[in-house]
C-alpha cells in the first residue's frame, strides 16, 4: 500500500515541531527529576537505625543449651539469647551452608551440592570439635546474634591444626 505524498513530506512545521519536542522534553523531564528528589531528601528517612544513641557492646561469650546448640549475649541488657524450644531438629547446610554447633555434625538429606540437613550430635571426638565439610568455616555476621562456636579462635586453632582441607574462616 502506498501513502500519499502529503503524509510522507517533511515540511519546515515538522522539522520546528521535532526540534522543539527533542530539545524541551528532556529538559523537563530533568527539572521535573530534580525537583522530585529534592522533595525525597526533605522528607524523613524511611527506615530509622535500631540502634541507640549510645550503642551496647556485649562480652563474645556463649551458653550451651540443652539440645547442644549455643546462644550469645544480645543487647541491650546483654543477656543470653533464648534457647530452642527443646525437641526441635537444628537444621543445617543447605544454601546459605549453615554450620551445626561444636560436637555437631550435618546429617545431609542428600548428595547435591546445597543440600539440607539435621545436626546430630558426635559422639566420637572426645573434645567434641569436628572438621569443618568444607575448606572454610563460614564466620559472616548474619541477622541473628548467635556466636558460632567453630569461629572461636580455639576451634579454628585446633581445625589448622587438625583437619587436613581446613584453610581458614570467612569474614
Amino acid at each position: 500500500m502506498k501513502l500519499p505524498k502529503e503524509l510522507t513530506t517533511v515540511t519546515r512545521l515538522s522539522k520546528a515541531l521535532a526540534l522543539t519536542l527533542f530539545i524541551t522534553l528532556p529538559i523537563l523531564a530533568f527539572s521535573f527529576g530534580m525537583n522530585y528528589q529534592k522533595g525525597l531528601d526533605e522528607q524523613a528517612p524511611f527506615v530509622t537505625s535500631p540502634t541507640p544513641e549510645n550503642p551496647v557492646a556485649c562480652t563474645l561469650e556463649a551458653k550451651t543449651c540443652p539440645d547442644g546448640t549455643a546462644v550469645g549475649r544480645i543487647p541491650p541488657n546483654c543477656e543470653f539469647q533464648a534457647c530452642p524450644p527443646s525437641g526441635k531438629k537444628v537444621t543445617c547446610g543447605g544454601i546459605v551452608f549453615k554450620s551445626c554447633p561444636t560436637g555437631y555434625f550435618c546429617k545431609y538429606d542428600g548428595t547435591y551440592p546445597d543440600a539440607g540437613g539435621t545436626c546430630e550430635k558426635d559422639t566420637t571426638i572426645p573434645n567434641g570439635y569436628v572438621c569443618p565439610q568444607g575448606e572454610y568455616v563460614n564466620c559472616m555476621p548474619g541477622p541473628e546474634s548467635r556466636i558460632i562456636l567453630q569461629c572461636t579462635t580455639d576451634y579454628l586453632r585446633w581445625a589448622q591444626q587438625n583437619c587436613p582441607n581446613f584453610k581458614g574462616a570467612a569474614y
